[in-house]
């Protein structure tokens, strides 16, 4: 008989949930002295907790080269520092991140086109925020008239219009990444819970993927990932780590399988769901027709986020700790099981995020990637070459040595946005 679950496990887990669902930054001295948002120190972006001693060491020290003598660092170059127009792709750039619950719509030499702001306290949520980072948004999507889906971590989903009016609101525990297709939202949420076939009598923090309408953000379905990785043949790994862990796998992106992948995974459909189990260090495939998991791989990435399908039927994947524990960016071959592209930092250190990060696959093969940690946005050659550089102007403290965290940053056809922006002028 499995044991009952104690209401004082449950008010713990939700304290544990508040913070595990953000990727709690490592390395900043005191979180008192900081404003609202999520923010990093810009001498120590990557985060240094994470890292053993040795390069902890080294970062610290590269870091302070020139703090000795007690003068202030100058400030950075913030905006558009790099853009070789003819070798970058063309288009408008939408991003969000820690500075607040706002997300920003520029062109490719910086200058803001729109905005859309909404505090959460303006949104009608059952849930109380633990921590500042969760009154910013995680993750947004744009749709052609100009409405906004956004995601408050770990609180619920919210989509406005181009004037930042409320549409509908969805208090489900959503987090890390939502994918929008054919009309419907598919979104990652996590509630805390006890399962009696995994062995942590406290409870765990589960991860489901939540269907909703996207016009009216109605649930629609739901599926528990735990359930589905305990019934397949890779639950070894779940039951194992839930001894020790309350935050399992830590699922961080959901991106659909699409036509270019799913021939060369078996079992693998193109409206499949493609899954990145951070903590496990793996991926996974969720079939959309029943919620089974068909497909799972531990490969050469460490912590990783952001995967999607390639063109060339690939996945890229920002691989957050698997250079040596700096960050790299991967195409990993699933016929050949082996790497088919990377990119890194020389030295390693000069590209790092530890937590959080994203990588997106260009029209014209280029890939654009946000470092979170170090609040800046990249677009890289398949070479390595980087043709446009964003770095991100939200900056706060007494030096202005803390940086906003750049959750995301999405190059977007014109086209797309022609008519509502066109219309607002």
């Amino acid at each position: 008989m499995p044991r009952p679950f104690r209401p004082i496990a449950l008010l713990a887990l939700l304290a544990l949930l508040a913070a595990c669902g953000k990727d709690k930054p490592p390395g900043l001295a005191s979180v008192d002295a900081h404003p609202d948002g999520y923010w990093q120190d810009t001498r120590f972006p990557q985060g240094t907790g994470i890292l053993d001693e040795t390069t902890r060491r080294k970062l610290e020290r590269l870091a302070n080269l020139g703090y000795s003598d007690g003068v202030e660092p100058a400030r950075p170059v913030t905006g558009v520092t790099r853009w070789e127009v003819e070798r970058s792709q063309p288009g408008l750039n939408l991003y969000c991140s820690g500075h607040g619950p706002e997300a920003i719509l520029m062109d490719m030499a910086g200058e803001v086109l729109h905005r859309w702001h909404l505090p959460f306290e303006a949104v009608p949520s059952k849930r109380t925020p633990d921590l500042r980072t969760q009154l910013t948004w995680r993750k947004v999507h744009l749709f052609d008239n100009g409405d906004l889906l956004a995601c408050y971590e770990g609180l619920g989903l919210v989509r406005i219009d181009s004037e930042s009016r409320m549409l509908w609101y969805w208090d489900g525990a959503a987090h890390h990444d939502f994918e929008v297709r054919d009309g419907r939202v598919y979104t990652l949420a996590r509630e805390p819970r006890y399962l009696p076939y995994l062995r942590n009598p406290s409870g765990v923090v589960e991860d489901w993927v939540c269907v909703l309408d996207a016009t009216t953000g109605r649930e629609i379905e739901r599926h528990s990932l735990y359930q589905a990785l305990f019934e397949s043949p890779w639950s070894a790994t779940l039951v194992l780590r839930s001894e020790t862990a309350s935050d399992v796998l830590h699922t961080n992106s959901i991106e659909a399988v699409g036509e270019d992948l799913a021939p060369r995974i078996p079992g693998a459909r193109p409206e499949d769901w493609l899954l990145v189990f951070r903590d496990i260090h793996a991926l996974a495939i969720l079939a959309a027709s029943d919620g089974r998991i068909v497909w799972y791989e531990e490969g050469p990435w460490k912590g990783p986020h952001s995967a999607s399908p390639t063109p060339n039927g690939n996945v890229l994947l920002f691989d957050n700790m698997g250079q040596d524990g700096f960050t790299r960016l991967l195409e990993w071959d699933p016929i050949g099981d082996q790497i088919a592209w990377q990119y890194h930092g020389s030295p390693p250190e000069s590209f790092v995020s530890i937590f959080s990060g994203n990588v997106h696959w260009l029209a014209n093969g280029n890939r654009l990637t946000a470092v979170s940690c170090a609040g800046y946005a990249q677009e890289l050659t398949p070479s390595g070459e980087v043709v446009w550089e964003f770095q991100s102007p939200h900056r706060a403290g007494k030096a202005q040595e803390l940086v906003a965290v750049l959750f995301d940053m999405e190059r977007l056809d014109p086209g797309q946005v022609a008519g509502w922006l066109n219309r607002r002028k």
